[in-house]
Order: structure tokens, then C-alpha cells, then sequence
């Protein structure tokens, strides 16, 4: 890796290591997908460096690492209730933080995401879009959506604006 890259990935990693903790809500699963995402982005630097947003590009790996595992474990869940055996297990927790968790588990995967991009990873509403392959709009739309059915869930009013 040359020109910056090393500093790059780790100036990147906990941002996406808390995003992908809150995207999957495990912290051991946002360990191992968070070494993959920046293993793909380090091998990658020498054509990433000249990207114009390398950061976004390292979130749509992030994300689609996600995709990729929830995809198995649903595959999973299903051969485990043909199976008829169960066993799943969480972290202790505070209340809020479960409440929190839960919440966002709860959103559809797509406002989950900009949620996420948006608001964890900082991302704006471009660099969203192109991260998710959407457009602005569309952030927009789910980012609406998403937090009103969080302030629903979570039982927060919308402060007013000044």
C-alpha cells in the first residue's frame, strides 16, 4: 500500500467497524466484517486512491458484505427450522441500547442503511446515493420514512426546528 492508504483504512475503521455493529447489531460479526471490507480496500488502494469518493467506495463494500451475510443466515434460519432446532443468543445490554437496537433491526434493510451511511457513517446524501447505487431522492425518501418510524418506535417527538 503507498500514498496514504494505511493511514486511510485506519482512519476509516471505526466508522465503519460502529457501522457495521449497528447495520448487523453484532459486535463479533462488525469485527470480522470490518477486516474483510478494509482487506478488499487495502489490496484495491492503487486503483481506490484516484476514486473520487474512496470513502463511500469502502461503505458499499461494507455494505455489501452485510448484504451478503444476511442473506446466508436467512438461508441458514431456514435449514435450521427444517431442522426444528433454534439458538440464538445477545449480549447483555442496557434497555435503551436494546430498544435502540431493536428498533433499527426492525427498519427495512434499505432506510436501515442510509440511517446508517447517513447519520453514523456522515456520509451526505450523495455520497450515499452512490454508495447504495440509488439516488438522492431515494436517500431522502428513506431517510424521511426511517425516522419517523424510529420516532414512532422509540416513542420520541420531533424536536422543533429554531
Amino acid at each position: 500500500m503507498d500514498e496514504g492508504g494505511e493511514q486511510f483504512v485506519r482512519t476509516l475503521y471505526p466508522r465503519v467497524r460502529g457501522f457495521l455493529e449497528l447495520h448487523t447489531g453484532d459486535a463479533h460479526l462488525a469485527d470480522e466484517l470490518t477486516q474483510e471490507t478494509l482487506a478488499r480496500v487495502w489490496a484495491r488502494w492503487s486503483r481506490v486512491r484516484h476514486m473520487t469518493n474512496p470513502q463511500g467506495y469502502a461503505f458499499r463494500i461494507a455494505v455489501n458484505l452485510s448484504r451478503s451475510w444476511f442473506r446466508r443466515r436467512v438461508r441458514e434460519r431456514r435449514a435450521l427450522a427444517r431442522l426444528d432446532t433454534t439458538g440464538v443468543s445477545d449480549e447483555p445490554a442496557t434497555a435503551e441500547r436494546l430498544a435502540t437496537r431493536a428498533a433499527m433491526l426492525a427498519l427495512p434493510r434499505r432506510q436501515r442503511e442510509v440511517v446508517l451511511l447517513r447519520y453514523f457513517a456522515g456520509l451526505d446524501v450523495a455520497e450515499t446515493a452512490e454508495t447504495m447505487g440509488c439516488t438522492a431522492g431515494t436517500v431522502k425518501a428513506h431517510t424521511h420514512r426511517a425516522m419517523a418510524r424510529l420516532r414512532e418506535q422509540l416513542q420520541v417527538s420531533e424536536e422543533p426546528r429554531p
